[in-house]
C-alpha cells in the first residue's frame, strides 16, 4: 500500500513512524489527522486494503489490517485479519465506527490454530463490502 496516496479524494496516509503502531491518517492541507493506530501485536500490522462504501449518505472508510501470528508451542501458524470502519463525522473528521468495529464475524484467524484449520472469509474489499450489505 502506498505511504501517501489521494483515495477517493480523501488525503490518506497509511504511517510506520510511531512504532509501535502503524497510523491510518488523513491531511486536511496543513495537518495529518490520525484517524486510527493500530497496534504491533506479535507482529507488525499490515493494511491489506483500503476502500471506501457509500453508507447512510455518507461516506466510510474501511481498512483490512492483518497481522502474522507463529506460535509453535500453540500450533498456531496463521494470520489474524481485522476490518476497521470509519464514518465522517459533522465536522468531516473521520471517527472509528463501532457497529462495524464491533462485528466479530470481521476478525479472525486464516490458517492453523491449536492444529484446526480456519478460514477467514473477508480478506478483500468485494468480500467485506458484500457482507456489509448484506448484514448492516
Amino acid at each position: 500500500f502506498p505511504s501517501h496516496d489521494i483515495i477517493h479524494k480523501v488525503p490518506l496516509s497509511i504511517n510506520g513512524d510511531e512504532y509501535p503502531y502503524l497510523t491510518l491518517e488523513i491531511n486536511d492541507g496543513n495537518i495529518n489527522h490520525i484517524v486510527d493506530k493500530y497496534q504491533h501485536d506479535g507482529s507488525e500490522p499490515e493494511v491489506k486494503s483500503v476502500f471506501f462504501m457509500e453508507q447512510e449518505a455518507s461516506t466510510s472508510i474501511y481498512t483490512i489490517v492483518s497481522w502474522l501470528n507463529i506460535h509453535k508451542a500453540e500450533n498456531i501458524n496463521a494470520t489474524y485479519y481485522r476490518i476497521y470502519s470509519y464514518k465522517v463525522t459533522a465536522d468531516g473528521r473521520y471517527k472509528p465506527d463501532s457497529k462495524i468495529n464491533n462485528d466479530l464475524n470481521l476478525r479472525g484467524y486464516d490458517g492453523t490454530v491449536n492444529g484446526k484449520t480456519m478460514s477467514f472469509k473477508y480478506k478483500n474489499a468485494s468480500a467485506v463490502k458484500k457482507y456489509i450489505k448484506n448484514k448492516h
